[in-house]
């Protein structure tokens, strides 16, 4: 049996006037923790909201090098109500291991931390809503990446003509899912009130959004369908989302850029650290940026 020294991870959850916002963090103390995911959501805190907040926690960790190794990850939960639901499921997920209050010990001073940055994306939303109204169109770009060959994995990355961008792997060897998991993706780290225009190298991808239910159902697998409408309801926060197709591989930046990170995210998933991949994705987005202000 291992008696290995457990990945630190801890979660915290913020609610006001109606909006929550959520931080993980790696480490254990003010000075060495380093935020590795977090988000808002247009809602109050609820059982509902945590479920979902725990779901994409348990996400980022699945992806960690810590996971993939089967290093043991303990994770300190500093809502109490959403540590008692980890519980109320068994507290145990593989590798990770949910720890009851008592046995927590993180450094004075992450508490805050965490709430630090909770209240930063609170503002940050506020703001952002405040000025819905007057925003410009925003142009983004999606893609995903499969590998060739048994056990080659799966990829998705979408990169905003801001600087913003994301990436993430997943099993499938649908081409049609990873596309439409990277346009979700993207609408989900958008701003509410937002207006997107989302340029796609798969016609595949935006025949499957915007065909007309009274014309027929193309038929895709259960996976890309809920997908599909997952995305639609996804849409709803938004002021407009435009899809635009482009040729890939053409000298398009953001559609570059987001083939690069997607294919980064496949390549590096196994043998790279985190550390690593992240630096590989800047350097990208940095490229990205100087040519997209060129061609502007």
């Amino acid at each position: 049996m291992s008696h290995a020294t457990p990945e630190q991870f801890s979660l915290h959850i913020v609610s006001e006037h109606g909006t929550t916002a959520w931080a993980l963090g790696h480490g254990t103390g003010p000075q060495t923790v380093d935020i590795v995911a977090g988000g808002r959501f247009d809602a109050p805190e609820s059982d509902t909201l945590r479920r979902q907040i725990i779901t994409a926690m348990i996400d980022h960790l699945t992806d960690t090098d810590a996971y993939r190794e089967h290093r043991l990850i303990d994770v300190s939960v500093f809502d109490t109500a959403a540590r008692r639901l980890l519980l109320d499921l068994g507290g145990r997920f593989g590798v990770i291991t949910i720890l009851y209050k008592s046995q927590m010990t993180h450094e004075e001073g992450w508490d805050r931390h965490g709430w630090r940055h909770c209240r930063n994306l609170l503002s940050a939303d506020a703001s952002s809503a405040r000025a819905a109204s007057d925003r410009r169109r925003v142009e983004a770009a999606t893609d995903g990446s499969v590998g060739w060959g048994r056990g080659k994995g799966a990829s998705w990355a979408w990169a905003r003509e801001d600087g913003r961008y994301g990436y993430g792997t997943m099993r499938t060897a649908d081409v049609l899912v990873v596309e439409l998991r990277a346009i979700h993706e993207l609408i989900l780290a958008a701003e509410t009130g937002e207006h997107l225009l989302i340029d796609i190298d798969s016609k595949l991808a935006i025949a499957a959004l915007t065909r007309d239910p009274g014309k027929g159902r193309v038929r895709h697998s259960s996976t890309a369908e809920n997908l599909v409408r997952a995305i639609k309801h996804s849409q709803e926060k938004m002021h407009a989302v435009e899809y635009r197709w482009v040729k890939g591989h053409q000298g398009h930046p953001l559609n570059d850029a987001a083939d690069r990170l997607a294919r980064t995210a496949r390549q590096t998933a196994v043998g790279v650290t985190e550390t690593t991949r992240n630096s590989i994705a800047r350097n990208i987005m940095a490229d990205t940026m100087s040519r997209h202000h060129q061609a502007a």
